[in-house]
């Protein structure tokens, strides 16, 4: 049985991109000693919450194929990189099979080729949980992978890399 949730739009209209955002701010000069205690203590509140990210830098995602998984987390791609690689526990065997900084919303998708092989495609970095499985219905499309005989969202990370799903 095949299973997913939609086929790709006939128009072939592309998914919406993750945006990213970039903010500037201006520093201004105080007027008062009491501008000066009000900055300050903005300015240890702003750094006190940027020490604290609500949500990982980066994440990674690494498989050693038919034996383990592992996912990494991180303050750059490099360390969430070596996380995945270290949980994935077979040295050697391992391999990064996706990253991104920032980390966003992920997405495991489960595929098998009716000749029996199965695999996984994971993607990361998406705005919103919707955006992210929003791309399991044209990664499922028999139009362009009429191969397939099974295709299913398998799991779904939040950007602090916790599962949304419960099997």
């Amino acid at each position: 049985m095949l299973r997913r949730s939609g086929t790709l739009p006939a128009s072939g209209a592309a998914l919406p991109a993750a945006e990213q955002t970039m903010t500037s701010t201006r520093a201004c000069r105080p007027k008062s000693s009491g501008d000066t205690v009000i900055r300050s203590l903005t300015l240890s509140l702003a750094l006190a919450t940027t020490a604290a990210p609500a949500a990982a830098e980066a994440i990674a995602f690494a498989q050693a194929p038919e034996m383990s998984f592992g996912i990494g987390l991180g303050g750059g791609l490099a360390e969430a990189i070596d996380r995945a690689m270290e949980d994935c526990g077979h040295p050697g065997d391992c391999v990064v099979t996706t990253a991104c900084s920032p980390a966003g919303w992920s997405v495991d998708v489960f595929l098998q080729h009716r000749e029996g092989l199965h695999w996984h495609e994971i993607f990361c970095g998406f705005d919103s949980r919707e955006t992210a499985e929003a791309i399991v219905p044209q990664l499922c499309s028999l139009a362009t992978r009429p191969y397939l005989i099974d295709c299913m969202l398998s799991q779904v990370w939040n950007p602090d890399g916790i599962p949304q799903i419960q099997w």
